[in-house]
C-alpha cells in the first residue's frame, strides 16, 4: 500500500459525541417549482458577501442541488445556529437568481434524466464511470457525523448503530413522491439507484485494524482509490474523527434536523456510556428487510430486533428508545427536541406524511414544492407553523408481510 493510501486512513480523533451536519438542499425555480439548475451562479453569490464564519457552501453532483455544513458543534444548539446561518445566505442568493431553497429526500416531480451534473474534476471522474446513471444519485439527504475519541471504537460505533438504521430512516422520511407520482414509500430515496461498487454497509469487523486490513485489499485491487469512495449507510470519516450516519432524507426544516441531530448524539452518548448490546455478523440477518420496512412503511413499519429475531413495531421500538435516550438529555433544548420527535413517533406524522398532506391541498406537484420551500425557508421553528395547520391524517393499519411472519415469528 502506497504512503498515500495509507495517509487516507489516518484517523485524526475528535471528541466524543461531537456532532457535524451536512444538509443537501434542493434549489427550487421561484415560478414553477422545478429543480433549477443554477448551483454555479448560486454558489458564487453565497461566497460574495463576506467569508463564512462557521461552516461551508459546497457544490452536489448535480447543479439542482447545494449543500449546506456545520462547524464541528458541542450540541444540537449549535447545529441549530449555523444551519440557519447558512441557510440565509443560501436563500438570499437563491433569490437573487430566480431560485428558492427546499428539504426533501427527493424533487417530487423533476425527471432525473433532466439534471445537469455539476462541473468539477471529481465529478466528471464520476461521470466517466457511470455515465447517465450518476444523474439518477439526485437524491437529498441528511448526514451526521458524531466525534469519536478512539480509533479502536469505531467498528463498534458503527455496528452499534447499524441497528437503528431504520429509525433513522422512519423518523426522516420526507421523499414519497418521484416524478410526479406516489410511489407508496415514505423514503423513496432509500431505494433511489445506487451505482457505487462497495455496498451499502461496512464489513463486519471487530477493530480499525481489521477494518483497515480489509479496505486495504480493496485499495490493491483498484475498487476504491481512498476511503471518500465508500458509500456505505455508515462509515468511518478519518479526516475528522468521526463516524458518519447517512441515511436520512433531508428534512422539511432546519428545527427538524436539529431535532434528528439531537437524537443521534443521546444514541451515540448511551452507546458509549452504556454499552447495551455488543453487536455480531449475525445482526446484518435482518438489516435490509428492516431498512425496507422503515423506507416503505415509515413509523408503521415492522421491526425485527436483531437479538430475539422477533417482531414488533417501530414505533414502539422508537418510543421506549427515545424514554431511554431522554435520561442521557443535557444540552440546552435536548428534551424539547425528544418531545417533538415522540410526537412524531405517537401520531405518525414524519415529513412523508406531512408532504402527502401538502399534496392534498395544492392544485399540482409544483405547487406542493413550492409550499414545501417555504418550510426551509421560514424561522424560527417552521414545524410549529406550517405544521399545526395541517390535518392529521389517519395512519393506515400495515401488517407484516406473511412470509415475515413465518420466518421470524
Amino acid at each position: 500500500m502506497s504512503n498515500s493510501a495509507q495517509h487516507s486512513f489516518d484517523f485524526a480523533p475528535s471528541a466524543d459525541m461531537s456532532l457535524g451536519v451536512e444538509l443537501e438542499l434542493q434549489l427550487i425555480d421561484a415560478e414553477t417549482g422545478d429543480l433549477a439548475q443554477r448551483s454555479p451562479q448560486i454558489l458564487q453569490a453565497a461566497r460574495l458577501p463576506r467569508p463564512l464564519a462557521r461552516g461551508a457552501i459546497v457544490p452536489e453532483v448535480s447543479a439542482g442541488m447545494i449543500e449546506i455544513s456545520t462547524g464541528v458543534c458541542a450540541n444540537a444548539c449549535e447545529v441549530a445556529t449555523d444551519l440557519e446561518s447558512l441557510r440565509s445566505r443560501v436563500s438570499c442568493a437563491a433569490a437573487e437568481h430566480g431560485a428558492r431553497i427546499s428539504g426533501g429526500g427527493l424533487h417530487p416531480s423533476k425527471h432525473w434524466s433532466e439534471q445537469q451534473i455539476f462541473d468539477s474534476p471529481r465529478y466528471r471522474d464520476l461521470t466517466s464511470l457511470y455515465g447517465e446513471v450518476l444523474k439518477q444519485t439526485t437524491v437529498f439527504g441528511q448526514h451526521i457525523h458524531l466525534g469519536c475519541g478512539d480509533v479502536e471504537r469505531v467498528p463498534l460505533l458503527m455496528h452499534q448503530l447499524a441497528r437503528y438504521v431504520p429509525h433513522f430512516i422512519a423518523l426522516s422520511a420526507s421523499s414519497p413522491f418521484m416524478e410526479g407520482r406516489d410511489t407508496g414509500f415514505d423514503s423513496t430515496r432509500t431505494y433511489c439507484p445506487n451505482p457505487f461498487p462497495t455496498g451499502p454497509r461496512a464489513p463486519f469487523t471487530n477493530s480499525w485494524h481489521e477494518l483497515i486490513a480489509y479496505l486495504s485489499k480493496w485499495l490493491a485491487c483498484g475498487v476504491i482509490k481512498s476511503i471518500k469512495d465508500l458509500h456505505w449507510d455508515i462509515r468511518p470519516k478519518p479526516e475528522y474523527g468521526t463516524v458518519e450516519i447517512r441515511v436520512l432524507d433531508s428534512p422539511l426544516s432546519i428545527e427538524r434536523a436539529a431535532a434528528l441531530a439531537s437524537f443521534a448524539q443521546l444514541l451515540g452518548t448511551w452507546l458509549l456510556e452504556s454499552q447495551p448490546f455488543i453487536p455480531r455478523d449475525e445482526d446484518y440477518l435482518v438489516y435490509e428487510y428492516n431498512k425496507y420496512q422503515a423506507a416503505k412503511f415509515g413509523l408503521q413499519a415492522i421491526y425485527v430486533d436483531p437479538m430475539t429475531r422477533k417482531q414488533l413495531l417501530l414505533r414502539d421500538h422508537l418510543g421506549n428508545l427515545l424514554s431511554t435516550l431522554a435520561r442521557h438529555a443535557s444540552a440546552p433544548r435536548d428534551e424539547e427536541r425528544l418531545a417533538t420527535l415522540r410526537k412524531v413517533v405517537s401520531t405518525s406524522q414524519n415529513d412523508a406524511t406531512v408532504l402527502r398532506s401538502l399534496r392534498g391541498r395544492c392544485r399540482s406537484v409544483k405547487e406542493m414544492a413550492l409550499l414545501a420551500a417555504g418550510m426551509m425557508e421560514t424561522s424560527p421553528k417552521p414545524d410549529d407553523a406550517v405544521r399545526a395547520s395541517m390535518p392529521l391524517l389517519t395512519a393506515v393499519p400495515r401488517e407484516p408481510l406473511s412470509v415475515s411472519r413465518s420466518r421470524w415469528a
